[in-house]
């Protein structure tokens, strides 16, 4: 309907309006209105007017498109229709609350203090309130970061529906076994490969710098020798000048 809301008001001076049906549209549609000369068409005007098609729509007329994508809570559709521009929005946010996601975790660390003090028992709409309290009592955090980071660990993303009752419907259990757990587990794993991979390096540099203490020692063996058969040719030498020197004298 946002495409035909737009469509029938293309090339006028009325105003576009969103309507939820073709019998209200109808009777605002007038041809005399439309205008000779060339219009633009404009595709956010009519994401736009989408959006508000679907703040206009009840759960009952929704029913039935909701449940072919396994939708079928009303609470929910109420939620999350004034935050999209398109149904498919729908069925995105309704995965992210319900099915796995890909976290961004800034900040492990932060997460693990999150975990710790995340509140007990079923989420209501004070569970957001309570949960930022107990963290910033933990430590010390502006209250934009804290908000930024719980978003992006919670539904890998920078913006979205209000956080406090997009909790309700992601729930307690989902936040310690399906998210961030999992990507500090992830995490860990990461850094204890890393771990690994230094270890070896660490076994590599001590190998090599035994080698090098090695040469180093023969070297100066080496040198030892070198010197030992500087002084015997010294030796030498003078007892042949000594030769020559008493050759000379007779």
């Amino acid at each position: 309907m946002a495409l035909s809301s737009y469509l029938t008001k293309l090339g006028t001076s009325d105003s576009i309006e969103a309507h939820i049906n073709t019998q209200s549209l109808i009777g605002t549609f007038n041809i005399e209105k439309f205008s000779s000369a060339s219009t633009q068409f404009n595709l956010n005007k009519v994401y736009q007017l989408n959006s508000k098609v679907l703040q206009k729509m009840s759960f009952d007329v929704m029913k039935e498109r909701l449940h072919q994508i396994g939708m079928d809570s009303a609470e929910f559709w109420y939620f999350i229709r004034g935050n999209i521009d398109r149904f498919s929005g729908v069925n995105e946010w309704w995965q992210i609350c319900k099915s796995h996601i890909n976290p961004i975790i800034l900040n492990e660390e932060f997460i693990k203090i999150a975990l710790d003090m995340l509140p007990q028992g079923n989420f209501d709409k004070n569970t957001l309130s309570e949960w930022v309290k107990a963290i910033r009592q933990k430590i010390d955090i502006k209250t934009k970061d804290l908000f930024i980071q719980l978003r992006l660990a919670l539904t890998g993303k920078e913006a979205g529906p209000e956080l406090a009752k997009l909790l309700i419907f992601i729930g307690r259990e989902k936040i310690i076994t399906r998210r961030i757990t999992r990507v500090c587990r992830k995490n860990r794993g990461i850094y204890q490969k890393k771990a690994a991979e230094d270890l070896v390096d660490a076994k590599i540099i001590l190998r090599d710098q035994d080698k090098i203490a090695k040469d180093q020692a023969e070297i100066g063996r080496g040198l030892d020798k070198l010197n030992k058969d500087q002084d015997k040719f010294s030796n030498a030498l003078q007892g042949f000048e000594q030769t020559l020197m008493n050759s000379l004298r007779v």
